[in-house]
C-alpha cells in the first residue's frame, strides 16, 4: 500500500500528468497521487503528453526518477518550446517509484 502522506505528496485537487511508459511505475504513481487527492492523466510519449497538455489544464507533470535522462529532456524541451504559453510554465517533477 502506498501512503501519499508518508511520501509527502499533497494532491489537493491538482491535475497531474504522469509521463511514463512502464505500467508498474504508472500504477504506483497513479494510486499514490489519487490517494493524495490529485486528478491523474497518463502520457506514454512526448506526443501524447503534448496532446493532453493542449486539451486539459495540467498543474504538474510527474515522471519516474528512473526515466532515462534523454526521455525526460525530450519532454521538457517539448513543453518549453512546442506547447502553448501556459504549458511552458508547468513544473516537471521526478518521483522515486521503487
Amino acid at each position: 500500500m502506498h501512503d501519499a502522506h508518508v511520501v509527502g505528496v499533497d494532491g489537493n485537487g491538482k491535475h497531474v500528468l504522469v509521463y511514463e511508459e512502464d505500467e508498474a511505475a504508472i500504477d504506483v504513481m497513479r494510486s499514490t497521487l489519487r490517494l493524495a487527492g490529485a486528478k491523474v492523466s497518463v502520457a506514454r510519449s512526448v506526443d501524447d503528453a503534448l496532446k493532453v497538455v493542449a486539451r486539459e489544464r495540467i498543474d504538474v507533470v510527474a515522471t519516474d526518477a528512473m526515466l532515462p535522462r534523454r526521455r525526460a529532456c525530450a519532454l521538457l524541451i517539448a513543453l518549453r518550446t512546442c506547447a502553448g504559453r501556459r504549458a511552458r510554465r508547468i513544473p516537471l517533477v521526478q518521483l522515486r517509484c521503487g
